[in-house]
């Protein structure tokens, strides 16, 4: 992301600085719908701690965490602060777990789908002027893309991101709690992840390699859904 602005010689680049400018917006409305389909999927299902800690709201600023908006910056994946949920306010305790975790999930692939059909919708603005059309594709392009690829990092089930969540209420109780305790350990690993993609050839490589699963997983729900928007354009 912020070091897409270089090119491969060190030089600064205009039109990078243009798309950095519109994934910004994107990524700041991305997440937040995330964090609010997890907090209202809570409140749904009888737990109202994540509306008491102001985390129902579509301010940015409240679901933001530091770490999660680097790695988004600078690798393209990462995640906002997990929304406070008690667990024993649900109905259902392992159901409603589920929904509630799954529920950004399910929010980024529809905002996802979203912005392809707005993509190849805008493909057909021919009246706009060139430059202006293209400004528009690019923003529904990072709007697609950047919400698939929030989706596809979220469903890895290594704690704290939402598919542990969904694992966790799969597993038996007892195993369930030793392995959410990995979460201390997972910023580590994804601060190490992000320091590995700065570091020189071949080093970098092995970052590159970890993202891959990923990129294709991301990149195959993309083409699925293009194939869908051709349908309908």
């Amino acid at each position: 992301m912020i070091r897409m602005l270089f090119d491969a010689y060190g030089n600064f680049s205009k039109e990078s600085l243009i798309l950095l400018l519109l994934f910004v917006p994107v990524m700041l409305i991305s997440v937040s719908l995330h964090e609010v389909a997890h907090a209202y999927a809570a409140y749904k299902c009888g737990d109202g701690t994540a509306r008491a800690f102001g985390r129902l709201t579509l301010n940015p600023l409240a679901h933001l965490d530091p770490l999660g908006t680097i790695l988004i910056l600078f690798v393209g994946f990462g995640w906002a602060r997990p929304v406070p949920i008690n667990p024993r306010n649900f109905r259902k305790p392992r159901r409603d777990l589920f929904i509630v975790s799954i529920a950004g999930i399910v929010v980024n692939l529809l905002l996802g789908l979203l912005g392809v059909l707005l993509l190849y919708g805008s493909a057909k603005l021919t009246f706009l002027p060139v430059n202006t059309q293209s400004l528009v594709m690019n923003f529904f392009y990072i709007f697609a893309i950047l919400n698939i690829g929030l989706a596809v990092f979220n469903l890895i089930p290594l704690p704290p991101l939402d598919g542990s969540k969904v694992l966790s209420t799969i597993l038996p109780p007892a195993l369930s709690a030793r392995y959410l305790r990995l979460e201390y350990y997972a910023p580590y690993v994804f601060l190490g992840i992000v320091i590995l993609s700065w570091l020189p050839y071949p080093l970098r490589k092995i970052s590159n390699y970890i993202w891959l699963p990923i990129t294709y997983a991301r990149e195959g729900i993309f083409t699925l859904f293009s194939k869908l928007a051709d349908l309908i354009f």
